[in-house]
């Protein structure tokens, strides 16, 4: 079986790493590193394209924010990620650091894949190229450091919704529904539950609230024309394009899904009355 490691934090202890690769190695699994990894002398590195083409199942040592990178490029390849609690909170992970030994589980066949659905976010600019972004979490867009709130207009499935003036919006799959759109005020929903979330953040107005979506609606959200405001959107926390007025985004349903392995299996409620 081949593996692939991905660390997330720089201050893991190098002892942690060597007992989880003679772990796997014992169980007769080749060990790979991704080529920006400092940790070449327990496996093979690969560069990143290669890395994805040639592991079965990445395990990541990190927090909440290393499985959100990860999921980027394993998703398109549909590998499966196992992910040990090194940050805070360690929502997405299944593992904590005391429980390293259970990973001889993966051996066995005793573990089970928890499927995430995903969006496909679309930008398309005033010259009417496409700029295109996933996310296992959430698409948000904010007002950054302009003093001004955003003017947008929402329209589910073609059909307008409702203007927006607020600080910025959120869209959630059920996996980022306890990251970023909870602490706009959005509900918690089920991972199980096929839906996505609708945050504004800070409205300015009675008509805009959040709201729960079937996942196969399309949502789109255009700037509105006239105004002085940009919005920038970020895809997991990361940063990607700017929106100037006029400009136009697309949310749908993704075609690729993360796959978390689960080897603990504990209640999703109870993850979230221990951890949040």
């Amino acid at each position: 079986m081949n593996i692939g490691i991905v660390i997330g934090k720089s201050n893991i202890d190098h002892s942690v790493i060597a007992r989880l690769v003679s772990l796997l190695k014992d169980n007769g699994a080749c060990v790979y590193f991704p080529c920006d990894s400092t940790t070449g002398a327990y496996g093979t590195l690969l560069a990143d394209t290669e890395f994805y083409e040639t592991v079965e199942m990445v395990i990541v040592l990190g927090g909440d924010g290393t499985l959100l990178r990860v999921a980027q490029s394993a998703s398109r390849y549909g590998i499966p990620i196992l992910g040990i609690n090194f940050g805070r909170v360690g929502l997405l992970t299944d593992l904590e650091q005391n429980e390293l030994d259970l990973v001889r589980h993966i051996f066995t066949g005793e573990y089970s894949i928890d499927e995430r659905m995903m969006l496909t976010a679309v930008v398309t600019d005033q010259s009417g190229e496409k700029h295109r972004f996933s996310a296992l979490n959430e698409i948000a867009l904010s007002r950054g450091n302009f003093a001004k709130m955003l003017e947008m207009d929402l329209y589910i499935d073609g059909a307008i919704c409702t203007p927006i003036r607020a600080d910025g919006l959120i869209v959630s799959t059920p996996t980022g529904s306890t990251a970023y759109s909870l602490s706009a005020g959005g509900a918690v929903i089920d991972p199980l539950a096929e839906a996505f979330a609708v945050t504004p953040i800070c409205p300015h107005t009675l008509t805009i609230r959040p709201m729960i979506i079937c996942k196969n609606r399309i949502i789109t959200v255009k700037q509105k024309e006239g105004t002085e405001n940009v919005s920038f959107l970020s895809y997991d926390g990361n940063e990607a394009v700017t929106l100037n007025p006029g400009m136009e985004l697309t949310i749908s349903l993704s075609a690729n899904t993360t796959k978390l392995v689960r080897i603990v299996n504990q209640n999703f409620y109870s993850v979230l009355k221990d951890k949040l």
